[in-house]
């Protein structure tokens, strides 16, 4: 019976990396049409297939009391997909609006079920490693297919400016978009990253032979990161990074002399923000982008012609976009998350979508004594930040809030999650675990 369950688990965690590649795939201009025109539908037997697993195994275990919160949050996010996809519904918009509640209840389901089986038959890592996998091989299809898309590194000095920004999208539609899947992929690497230092330093952990396939694909998919010219996704990444470095700086780079490596790396940061700020290169890109004039257009809409409280309309934030007039009115993009929600929904949805990341934020937090909470904070702020340019943090034309939402539900409901407390606990696991290694 256990080998039939356990086979029965692998199918379905298969069926996943399947499923994903398949819906990245599908996002390339040069994906083959004919493979994907039969496979693109496969999402709906995934979760169908999940559903099935889940219902059942909710009935036969029922819910755990760590996976409250995780419940709790997908139960509110269906409360706000249904009561603007059927209650506060702009009449001009319904056809728009019950596209865009259909598309978001698929998204719901894919993350829920998801989540819930890799929290109770898998791990964190686990899921880190199939997602990167699938973000792997398409990033390595569309590099290879657009070659001429990567930028020399000697112009990545231009990437924080207004004026000399070079855009690539390698296929896949936009540059921002794949810089956000470059930075969700490279937030996944560093979780089995973290996995294999083990408490490590630098000099250690590049001595196991299992790290150099993962830091060489980290080196490729950091070259379209950075090629990409996706201001909001580097920044996310290096704020991350800056974030793992300084909380592990004493264990990465032991110095003998000084008394906290930690210290002199927060100060070291802090001197580079400092002249980046002083230069104006933060104000500089906040001007260049007239994201301020976009919101105040959308505002003054908003204000003048609906109700505050329950938004403009809940259609995909495509249809705020210059020059489609589907509320009668020349709307600017709404690129960012935050205030895309606050048009679409009102201050209502806003409050109920804060409900729900406030929840997730809580919980993180509350789990501040394991070992993975470091990582969890770092999927956190890149999946938040990135959220301020691009309307990602919930979104099925964004593949990357699959990931995030997922990787953050497991790591809050799981038992098996990476790591647990103590060090005699984390080398069991290591030994033992289905995520050891690279591969």
């Amino acid at each position: 019976m256990a080998y039939n369950k356990n086979t029965l688990v692998s199918a379905f965690k298969f069926l996943y990396c399947i499923t994903f590649f398949v819906l990245l795939m599908d996002r390339l201009d040069n994906a083959p049409e004919v493979f994907f025109s039969i496979f693109r539908k496969i999402k709906y037997v995934y979760i169908l297939s999940l559903l099935i697993y889940a219902g059942s195994n909710i009935i036969t275990t029922s819910i755990k009391k760590r996976e409250l919160a995780s419940f709790a949050i997908i139960v509110i996010l269906f409360l706000h997909t249904l009561l603007w996809g059927i209650g506060f519904v702009n009449p001009t918009l319904i056809r728009e609006t019950h596209v865009h509640m259909r598309e978001n209840i698929l998204l719901l389901l894919f993350i829920g079920t998801t989540s819930l089986l890799y929290s109770r038959e898998g791990s964190t890592c686990e899921f880190a490693r199939h997602t990167f996998i699938c973000y792997l091989l398409v990033l390595i299809w569309a590099g290879a297919t657009h070659i001429s898309n990567f930028v020399n590194p000697v112009k990545f000095v231009y990437v924080l400016g207004g004026e000399h920004t070079y855009r690539v999208t390698f296929g896949l539609g936009h540059a921002n978009y794949v810089g956000s899947m470059c930075c969700c992929a490279l937030i996944c690497s560093i979780y089995l990253l973290e996995r294999i230092r083990n408490h490590k330093s630098i000099r250690q952990l590049l001595r196991k032979r299992e790290v150099w396939p993962l830091l060489v694909s980290d080196i490729y998919i950091g070259e379209m990161l950075f090629s990409t010219a996706s201001r909001t996704a580097i920044v996310a990444f290096l704020a991350v990074t800056a974030l793992y470095i300084i909380v592990n700086s004493d264990e990465l780079f032991p110095v003998y002399g000084i008394k906290s490596a930690r210290l002199l790396v927060t100060v070291i940061g802090t001197i580079i923000l400092f002249i980046l700020m002083v230069s104006g290169v933060f104000s500089e890109l906040l001007a260049s982008s007239h994201r301020d004039s976009l919101i105040g257009t959308n505002y003054n809409i908003l204000v003048n012609n609906y109700s505050i409280w329950t938004g403009m309309g809940y259609i995909n934030y495509s249809g705020f976009a210059f020059g489609t007039w589907l509320f009668g009115y020349r709307t600017a993009n709404a690129d960012s998350y935050y205030a895309y929600i606050f048009f679409s929904t009102g201050i209502l949805g806003t409050i109920i979508i804060g409900i729900a990341l406030a929840i997730l934020c809580r919980k993180i937090i509350k789990n501040a004594y394991k070992e993975n909470f470091i990582l969890d904070c770092m999927a956190l702020i890149s999946f938040l930040i990135i959220g301020i340019t691009q309307a990602s943090v919930l979104s099925y034309d964004h593949l990357n809030s699959y990931t995030y939402w997922i990787l953050l539900l497991v790591s809050i409901s799981g038992t098996n999650n990476y790591y647990q407390t103590g060090q005699t606990i984390i080398k069991g696991i290591y030994e033992n675990s289905s995520c050891d290694g690279y591969l």
